[in-house]
């Protein structure tokens, strides 16, 4: 096989791998058409790479739908805790018990927004062939 083959379903995958992996505190929520825009545009151009079939192609724009409003509900279950983090900090006397329980909650939050982008690419993986899937490690052998 010609290395060359491989560069494109490379750039595709890490294409897909930097939108997945985009940190969940940069990322702003998902604001309807122009945020669908650039999904759609994403996948056009993985399928294009890819060549994904119309199938596979919607699958994956689904999972990066469901990544997009997972990430979105958890930042703002995020934000209601430090909301409530802030109450109880303000109040005198701080009580320990409940703040523990804020700050546990909010850390088990933010272990959920870090663990989206492996799990849509895992769920990415699933819908790709072999040659699709293995496209990032075959860049690397190539550098």
């Amino acid at each position: 096989m010609k290395p060359t083959k491989h560069i494109v379903p490379a750039i595709a995958c890490s294409l897909l791998l930097s939108w997945l992996q985009s940190s969940p505190a940069a990322a702003q929520p998902p604001e309807g058409r122009g945020r669908d825009r650039a999904r759609t545009f994403l996948v056009l151009r993985l399928a294009d790479a890819l060549n994904l079939s119309d199938e596979k192609a919607l699958q994956i724009s689904s999972i990066l739908r469901q990544n997009d409003e997972l990430r979105h509900q958890l930042r703002q279950q995020r934000a209601e805790l430090e909301t409530k983090i802030h109450t109880t900090l303000d109040s005198k006397p701080i009580d320990d018990a409940a703040l523990a329980k804020l700050v546990a909650s909010a850390n088990d939050i933010d272990h959920q927004l870090a663990l989206l982008p492996e799990k849509s690419f895992q769920d990415a993986q699933k819908i790709l062939d072999l040659l699709q899937c293995n496209a990032k490690a075959s860049n690397a052998e190539l550098a």
